[in-house]
């Protein structure tokens, strides 16, 4: 498997390589000539210009740069702001936590961690002798390494094409949740209030 990432690798820098050996003349044509073209034309037209007009139009540019940073009247009212999305909830946020799990050890990291201080919580309103049924070893390496470590102690790929190493944050979330909603309920009371 790893040696056919690098033959592709390899397979696609050839390709550019040739690619480019046969285009250089029409991108020579297409680009180089008429960009420098541009670029002595704009040269030509500068020298035209007096020095005094030129320094007068970067101060005033520059003026108008610092006014419309400093004074908030000058400023366009931003998007978001107006008639905008609301800011999420915290069900929004943990499903977009669980969406983006998947990308980096960042937000898997950081769902662990929410679902740990949930964990914690959940601990605290039970007085630590709750009934049902223990977690399995990865449920319990998940929510520890949500509460007691951070994102850069565990491993990240070094090159696109490495094969990521398994850490504690790789645990199925689905089975986590699961647990934690079985401790919901705990003592017959519903502590969802309490969360």
């Amino acid at each position: 498997m790893k040696t056919s990432r690098y033959v592709l690798l390899i397979a696609s820098v050839l390709l550019s390589a040739a690619l480019a050996f046969v285009a250089r003349d029409l991108v020579r044509d297409l680009i180089v000539v008429p960009l420098s073209f541009l670029i002595w034309q704009l040269g030509e037209l500068l020298k035209g210009v007096a020095q005094l007009v030129q320094w007068g139009i970067l101060v005033v540019a520059l003026a108008l740069v610092l006014a419309w940073q400093l004074v908030p009247e000058l400023k366009r009212p931003s998007r978001k702001t107006s008639g905008g999305r609301m800011a999420g909830g915290e069900v929004e946020t943990m499903a977009l936590g669980l969406l983006r799990a998947h990308a980096s050890n960042y937000f898997k990291w950081q769902l662990a961690h929410r679902l740990g201080r949930v964990s914690r919580r959940l601990d605290e309103l039970a007085g630590r002798n709750h009934d049902g049924a223990a977690p399995s070893t990865s449920v319990l390496e998940f929510l520890a390494a949500g509460l007691n470590h951070s994102f850069v102690d565990f491993p990240s790929r070094r090159h696109m094409f490495d094969r990521p190493t398994a850490t504690p944050l790789d645990a199925d979330p689905d089975q986590v949740i699961t647990y934690l909603e079985s401790r919901w309920f705990m003592n017959g009371k519903n502590h969802a209030e309490s969360l």
